[in-house]
C-alpha cells in the first residue's frame, strides 16, 4: 500500500519535518542512554529487592519516556509554528478558535493522567507490588480528578485570552 499526498508540501515544510524528527531521534537516544545506565547501576547497586517490580516501574517509566519525548517535542515544535491565535476577527472564528481549544484540551487529559498518575506511583513506590500501587482506587481517583482540574483551568485561561479584534483604519 503506498501512500498518496493530496496537495502540495511546501518544501521548506518537508524541511522543518525533517529537522523535528532528527532531532526527537536524538533526543530519544540519549534518553535511552541514561535510561540503560541508570536502570543497571540501581539493579547492579544491592538497592533493589524486588527485580519483577523494578523492572515493571523501569518499563513503565521507559514507556512513558518515550511517550512524552515524542508527543512533548514533536507535536510541541509543530504547534509552535501552528498555534492557536489568541485574536480573531468576529464573533464565528471565535467559536471556531474555542472549538479548538476543547479538542486540545480533550486530548490532552489522557496524556495528562497518565502521567500524573505514573510520577505519583514513581515518588510513593515503596518496593510493593507496581500494580497494586499503581492501580489504587486512590491514586486513580486522585490523578484523574487532577488532570482533569488543570485541564479545565487552562481551557478557560486561554479561552478568557481570545480577544475579538476591531479593525481600526
Amino acid at each position: 500500500m503506498v501512500l498518496q499526498y493530496t496537495g502540495t508540501v511546501d518544501e521548506y515544510v518537508e524541511k522543518e519535518i525533517g529537522r523535528i524528527s532528527t532531532k526527537t531521534v536524538l533526543i530519544l537516544f540519549i534518553f535511552e542512554l541514561f535510561y540503560i545506565g541508570l536502570t543497571y547501576f540501581f539493579a547492579g547497586s544491592g538497592l533493589v529487592s524486588d527485580f519483577q517490580s523494578y523492572f515493571y516501574l523501569t518499563l513503565f517509566i521507559q514507556f512513558i519516556g518515550i511517550v512524552l519525548i515524542i508527543l512533548g517535542f514533536s507535536m510541541l515544535s509543530f504547534n509552535r509554528k501552528n498555534s492557536i491565535s489568541s485574536e480573531v476577527a468576529n464573533q464565528k472564528e471565535k467559536d471556531k478558535v474555542v472549538s479548538l481549544l476543547k479538542k486540545k484540551y480533550v486530548r490532552l487529559v489522557p496524556i495528562l493522567f497518565l502521567l500524573v498518575l505514573s510520577i505519583n506511583t514513581i515518588l510513593n513506590f515503596s518496593s510493593n507490588n507496581l500494580f497494586k500501587e499503581m492501580f489504587a482506587i486512590q491514586r486513580i481517583c486522585g490523578a484523574l480528578i487532577l488532570a482533569i482540574f488543570f485541564s479545565l483551568i487552562m481551557y478557560f485561561f486561554e479561552k478568557g485570552k481570545i480577544t475579538i479584534t476591531k479593525d481600526e483604519i
